[in-house]
């Protein structure tokens, strides 16, 4: 689930396919709250230590027909918040 700024609530869905620690995560995603194999894009996640901080590298396939533009400023968006909020958490639990 995420939020766009507006407050609306998005649902989504996947699969883990492969999860190779610590460097590559590999999923489906689908919107709404079930899996859909008709719209779901392939996210891969890859892990890389440079100079003792996390590169992460993000690569998501699959159709966005006509709202690619939007599909992208809400990636965008949706992964921010997603850092913001995991961020906040792990800077909590260091203290």
């Amino acid at each position: 689930m995420r939020e766009d700024a507006n407050g609306a609530e998005h649902p989504f869905a996947g699969v883990y396919h492969e999860v190779t620690p610590p460097e590559r995560l590999v999923m489906t995603i689908s919107e709404g709250d079930r899996p859909d194999p008709n719209r779901e894009h392939l996210l891969t996640v890859v892990l890389a230590d440079v100079g003792g901080q996390t590169e992460m590298t993000f690569t998501q396939t699959g159709d966005f027909g006509d709202r690619a533009d939007e599909m992208l400023a809400g990636l965008v968006q949706g992964y921010g918040a997603f850092f913001t909020a995991l961020d906040a958490v792990l800077t909590q639990d260091a203290r």
